[in-house]
């Protein structure tokens, strides 16, 4: 993608109202007091992955006309959403296997920097520098200048040699900058900065110029807790990724005993450690909120462990606070069907045994303990919304 200048967007926009005569068209005088928001010239060097103006909002509307269409309900609408984001996850999917488990051909004769272009980019990405290497061949050095401790190339193109750019290269750090801004506006090196490499005998890229979202590690190393996600979905895509991480391992480690014992000592002492760091994050942020430090109780401990304490006074009597208290002239109340409409919950079931004497202690807890678990799942029910049962 080659971006015009300030100066070439000037010359443009001057031929143009010349051309058309609109010295005095009020459009176009708005048109050009807005130059910053729309001029290609000026917004060299702010990133943009490559895309231009409307062109990702166009694709996308492009992309779902394949799927839906007039007059849809709004189930079908759903089922044809979800089919479009089928395609679109099985087209990712589909790159990021050809990226990691494909090797290209080689094609130009800077071998060294497209075998490292092909080992760090994606796939994409890769073709799009392999084209920024076959425009390095027009390309020639026209002058180089030493300062303290970074040199400057300047490099024009072949039957263009009104057209200059100029290459800052820190060769104890591997920092380059072009005056192109191509680098800083898409986030991989462009053919001036090929050039330089070439001609400082560079067998890789700099790491300065490997912008982390084009390779094939992108999504791997974005699982860092950095983004504003909830806690436990983090959680379980770091698992997800540590899974599928230890499957290549184990293919290997299952082929051979030696390697499938060593295999189990590191994975056991690699549990060991990670088993340690995460108990020291659990009470860490027990002590933040002031909960008791109880590691095996947590809901996050791997397995069965250990009840969280609760601190109470004395032991409670579960059935005693539900038994309606009665005195020794009111026993005949338990003998009539009015008891269970006065005293019981009109929910409760029929079967449910009845407290037919005081001194009959079991069937007095009995009959509590059913009266508690028929209240709580009846106080649940009727907590629950009505579009649960109306939608399901």
């Amino acid at each position: 993608m080659s971006m015009p200048t300030e100066e070439e967007f000037e010359i443009a926009w001057t031929n143009l109202v010349d051309n058309y005569n609109l010295h005095e068209n009020n459009w176009a005088m708005e048109v050009y007091k807005k130059w910053l928001l729309w001029a290609a010239g000026y917004l060299r060097g702010i990133f943009f992955a490559g895309a231009k103006s409307t062109q990702h909002v166009e694709g996308m509307n492009a992309f779902m006309n394949r799927f839906l269409k007039l007059r849809l309900r709004l189930f079908e609408f759903v089922q044809a959403y979800d089919r479009a984001l089928a395609k679109l996850r099985h087209n990712e999917a589909k790159a990021q296997v050809n990226s990691k488990n494909s090797t290209p051909i080689l094609s130009t004769a800077m071998k060294c920097i497209e075998q490292h272009a092909a080992d760090t980019f994606s796939r994409a990405i890769f073709k799009k520098i392999c084209d920024e290497i076959k425009k390095e061949q027009s390309l020639f050095r026209v002058d180089k200048v030493d300062l303290e401790d970074f040199w400057v190339y300047y490099l024009s193109r072949y039957q263009q040699e009104d057209a200059t750019w100029s290459v800052y290269y820190q060769p104890t750090e591997g920092i380059m900058k072009c005056s192109c801004l191509k680098f800083e506006s898409i986030g991989f090196p462009c053919c001036h900065m090929i050039s330089v490499m070439k001609m400082e005998h560079l067998r890789e890229i700099p790491s300065y110029l490997i912008s982390q979202r084009w390779t094939k590690m992108a999504k791997s190393s974005s699982l860092h807790g950095r983004t504003p996600m909830l806690e436990w979905v983090t959680q379980m895509t770091r698992y997800g990724a540590s899974s599928t991480t230890c499957v290549e391992m184990a293919f290997y480690a299952s082929h051979s005993t030696n390697a499938y014992d060593e295999a189990r000592e590191e994975i056991a002492r690699l549990t060991f450690n990670m088993r340690e760091l995460y108990m020291l994050d659990v009470q860490s942020k027990q002590k933040a909120t002031g909960e008791e430090n109880n590691v095996e109780g947590t809901s996050m401990h791997f397995g069965i462990g250990d009840p969280i304490i609760i601190k109470r006074k004395g032991s409670q009597n579960l059935a005693k606070d539900f038994i309606p208290k009665i005195g020794y002239g009111q026993s005949h109340i338990l003998a009539s069907t009015a008891f269970r409409w006065k005293v019981w919950p009109l929910h409760l079931p029929s079967w449910v045994p009845l407290p037919w004497s005081r001194r009959d202690k079991a069937s007095r807890t009995l009959a509590a303990i059913f009266r508690n678990l028929f209240d709580e799942a009846f106080n649940l029910a009727s907590s629950l919304p009505f579009s649960l049962f109306v939608f399901r």
